[in-house]
């Protein structure tokens, strides 16, 4: 099986290197410290999980160094005791549901009042812009990181543009 995966010269050519799924080292598939600004701490700012008065302002950074390269949105939850959980994300094209949460920011939303579960057990959070969103477990690759999935950024209207990227939809807080 091949994989695109691209490559210093390739990205210095704004080109892509066709290479064998043999030659992709497992770190190339990892979410690593290195793909967080400096400061973050476990893939997540240090300010994360600690539930605030006021939601914080939406921040979407685009973080690049060198081979990584990654969309970082940082948003607040609205929790039962009118209390803000702010939480750091991966924006992730490659994992189609909603969200993809650690087991922190499961504990801190559940104990929120904020995860809820269906008549069959699927986890969901209610109002999110208004609609229902998929509760899952970060994969292991990615652990213990948040991601914001595929489906999701689509619901938000993510817009990419040269200097980072933005939702169409307006929202300040989950």
């Amino acid at each position: 099986m091949s994989t695109f995966n691209e490559t210093s010269a390739g990205a210095e050519s704004g080109g892509l290197l066709m290479m064998e799924e043999s030659q992709v080292s497992q770190g190339d598939l990892l979410l690593q410290d290195a793909d967080f600004p400096d400061g973050y701490v476990h893939m997540a700012h240090p300010d994360d999980y600690k539930p605030i008065d006021t939601p914080l302002p939406k921040t979407c950074l685009l973080h690049q160094k060198i081979g990584h390269w990654r969309l970082i949105l940082r948003i607040s939850f609205l929790l039962a005791n009118g209390k803000y959980l702010p939480i750091s994300f991966i924006c992730d094209t490659g994992e189609p549901y909603d969200f993809y949460f650690s087991e922190l920011a499961v504990e801190k939303l559940t104990a929120g009042g904020r995860v809820k579960e269906d008549d069959i057990g699927n986890a969901y959070l209610d109002n999110i812009v208004g609609r229902k969103a998929a509760v899952r477990e970060t994969p292991y690759t990615h652990k213990p990181g948040n991601i914001l999935g595929l489906r999701m950024m689509l619901k938000l209207g993510c817009k990419l543009t040269e200097s980072g990227f933005e939702f169409t939809e307006s929202f300040e807080y989950f």
